[in-house]
């Protein structure tokens, strides 16, 4: 379980490494949850949001700082859980479109975030 951890923080630290140095692809994967078949691929990662959620806590008592694995696997739970609630694309536009309208600098801030957090996943497994 601790190694789908670390897999999990590498994958964050990819998508961080990624979208820091080329923003524009971040938008480009906004758009691709915004798309033609946006509400099935907000209920899709809305499952699989709970799911990596529901992993992470239960893998959290193997990894050596489990604190961290909680926060994340919650976080994970409750992003799932706010993607049904909001549902449909008419509430989550705004949302999406405030993250497509920002300057390159902002989207680079959110992509080093993204890299941060999967580094500290994956030294917290």
């Amino acid at each position: 379980m601790v190694t789908l951890v670390r897999l999990f923080g590498v994958v964050m630290v990819a998508c961080g490494v990624i979208f820091l140095i080329s923003p524009d692809l971040m938008k480009k994967y906004i758009d691709f949850w915004t798309g033609a078949r946006g509400i099935k691929r907000i209920y899709a990662g809305g499952v699989l949001s709970l799911l990596i959620g529901i992993f992470m806590l239960f893998a959290a008592s193997e990894c050596s700082v489990p604190e961290f694995v909680i926060f994340i696997g919650i976080w994970g739970i409750v992003k799932g859980i706010v993607l049904f609630i909001l549902g449909g694309l008419k509430k989550l536009a705004p949302i999406f479109n405030w993250y497509t309208t920002r300057k390159l600098v902002v989207l680079r801030i959110m992509a080093f975030l993204v890299l941060t957090l999967g580094t500290l996943l994956i030294c917290s497994a």
